[in-house]
C-alpha cells in the first residue's frame, strides 16, 4: 500500500499543473530520504566490507539524488553527472566512517545528512535559486543532526 502511494505519487509529480503536485512532491521527498537512511543504516547493521560498502553507499546515493535533482529539468546527462557527484561524496564519507567511533543507525544518519546537504544544495543551485540563504539553511539542518549524532554517541557510550 504504500509502495503503491509512492507511485502514485511519482506519477502526480510529472505534471507540475495539478493540484496535488506539492503533496505528491514532498511524499516522494520523504521517501527517499527514509529509503536513504533505511539503506544507509544497513550497510552498517549486515557489517558489509568497508569498499563494497563505500561503494554501495555511493551507488545508493546517487540513485536516490537523481529523484531529488529530477525536478530541476536540467538535461539527462547533467542530472546523472551532479547526481554521481553527490554518490561520490557519499561514498567517500562512509569510507570515513569507517576510521571513526561510529556505526549503526547513528552512521547512516551521518550519511543521510551529506546527501541531504549535497543534493539539496545540487537542487538549488540547478534550479537558480542557490543562496547563502538557502546554503545556511542546509548546512544547519546538518548540524543539528552531526550534533544529534554526537550527544547519542556521547550519552551511548
Amino acid at each position: 500500500l504504500l509502495f503503491g502511494g509512492v507511485v502514485y505519487a511519482q506519477l502526480l509529480t510529472l505534471t507540475p499543473d495539478d493540484p496535488l503536485f506539492l503533496s505528491a512532491r514532498l511524499l516522494v521527498s520523504v521517501a527517499t530520504y527514509v529509503t536513504g537512511f533505511t539503506l544507509f543504516a544497513a550497510l552498517y547493521l549486515y557489517n558489509a566490507d568497508l569498499a563494497p560498502a563505500a561503494v554501495l553507499a555511493g551507488c545508493v546515493a546517487t540513485l536516490l539524488a537523481v529523484e531529488v535533482l529530477r525536478e530541476t529539468e536540467s538535461a539527462p546527462g547533467e542530472t546523472v553527472l551532479f547526481a554521481g557527484v553527490a554518490g561520490v561524496i557519499v561514498g567517500e564519507l562512509r569510507w570515513a566512517l569507517h576510521f571513526m567511533p561510529v556505526d549503526g543507525y547513528l552512521a547512516g544518519l551521518l550519511l543521510l545528512l551529506a546527501l541531504y546537504v549535497v543534493a539539496e544544495m545540487l537542487r538549488s543551485h540547478l534550479v537558480g535559486h542557490l543562496s547563502w540563504s538557502h546554503g545556511l539553511e542546509y548546512l544547519s539542518v546538518a548540524g543539528v543532526g552531526v550534533a544529534v549524532v554526537v550527544i547519542a554517541r556521547v550519552l551511548g557510550s
